[in-house]
């Protein structure tokens, strides 16, 4: 039986990555691609705050990629903190981990 928990938390920006957009294709052996949309994605390990210490940092982090819009991309620097929101699932006899972006805003600085 799987487990679905949702988690709220807070995070720093460690990457971030832009993805062309693809028109459809076949390759060479006829293999068919669908096109693809372009895309903006934020790296960001984060952690529950009884897991971050201002000594250690962030201990037992969990790294998540989620899709935001090019206004937000553009906003995002490396070492910016975000409020994440992403669900875990776990499932087979290996207890495999299934990570779910679900939401992400920037932390403004004060």
């Amino acid at each position: 039986m799987a487990f679905v928990k949702p988690f709220k938390e807070q995070g720093i920006i460690i990457s971030k990555t832009h993805i062309d957009a693809k028109p459809a294709r076949t390759d060479f052996s006829g293999k068919e691609w669908p096109a693809s949309e372009e895309k903006f994605l934020v790296e960001v390990i984060s952690c529950d705050e009884d897991d971050f210490t201002k000594d250690n940092g962030i201990l037992n982090g969990t790294r998540v990629n989620y899709p935001v819009d090019k206004a937000t991309f553009d906003k995002v620097r490396f070492g910016m903190w975000a409020k994440v929101k992403f669900e875990a699932s776990q499932y087979g006899k290996e207890k495999d981990l299934n990570i779910k972006p679900l939401a992400f805003a920037l932390i403004e600085s004060k």
